[in-house]
């Protein structure tokens, strides 16, 4: 059985790679490097292997190359809402995410001199790719062999979404268990200390709650956005008008 964990940037992938690598030492999975990298090699060597488990695939569901897998996978997606994943973006390019190259330096030093609501109208330019690969998996089901869950509904309850994932895939793991490698790996811990809606923005987990956008939008931002991606939010399930 193959694994893999999809999703784009901010949506608790690092959080939740904590998670699967002590869950995948449990159950014997082996769990390589995170990222496209490792992924995309596997695909290119001859397809990837089975009894793997790999985290932070940010693919669109076409170049996922099911297709070629000669052993059963499952796929967990996560979903998050676009306008929250802009926001933590944002504050993650400006302040905590590494620079590793040339390009994102670039953008950081563009955002710091723009107020934040033109630095977020900014980044909606490189934004495309990132809606575009969440409304890849719209319509995917357990037909598909693809779980989607989102952002709200895994930190939340990360026991009933991860012990879903792992039992359809013919694995037992116990409610419980997930619970306890959950708790050493809680916001607060890996924020050191904070609690959840307390905010850091040099911190990589700056807040750690949804619905922050409507906080953070103005009006200007709001039709900008709404005139751009309205009928994505529509689509993958967060707004059902342009009434917002």
């Amino acid at each position: 059985m193959i694994l893999i964990h999809t999703s784009v940037p901010r949506t608790a992938s690092t959080w939740l790679e904590g998670l699967f690598s002590e869950l995948a030492d449990d159950l014997v999975l082996f769990k390589p490097s995170r990222g496209l990298k490792v992924y995309q090699d596997f695909l290119v060597a001859g397809g990837l292997p089975d009894w793997h488990l790999f985290v932070g695939i940010f693919l669109p569901w076409e170049k996922l190359e099911l297709a070629a897998c000669a052993f059963p996978y499952r796929i967990l997606h996560v979903k998050r809402d676009p306008r929250d994943i802009l926001v933590s973006w944002y504050y993650s390019l400006k302040h905590s995410h590494s620079m590793q190259s040339k390009f994102y330096s670039n953008v950081r030093q563009k955002l710091c001199t723009l107020p934040e609501d033109e630095g977020m109208a900014y980044l909606l330019d490189q934004f495309s790719d990132i809606v575009q690969r969440l409304t890849s998996y719209c319509g995917k089901t357990d037909d598909d062999h693809c779980q989607t869950v989102d952002f709200t509904e895994l930190t939340k309850d990360p026991a009933k979404v991860l012990g879903a994932f792992f039992r359809n895939a013919g694995f037992a793991v116990k409610d419980q268990h997930i619970e306890a490698i959950s708790a050493r790996h809680s916001f607060s811990k890996l924020a050191e200390g904070r609690l959840e809606g307390q905010e850091d923005v040099t911190h990589h987990m700056r807040k750690g709650i949804a619905g922050d956008w409507k906080s953070k939008f103005t009006p200007h931002l709001r039709s900008t956005f709404k005139a751009r991606f309205g009928q994505d939010l529509i689509r993958l399930g967060y707004e059902t008008g342009d009434d917002w």
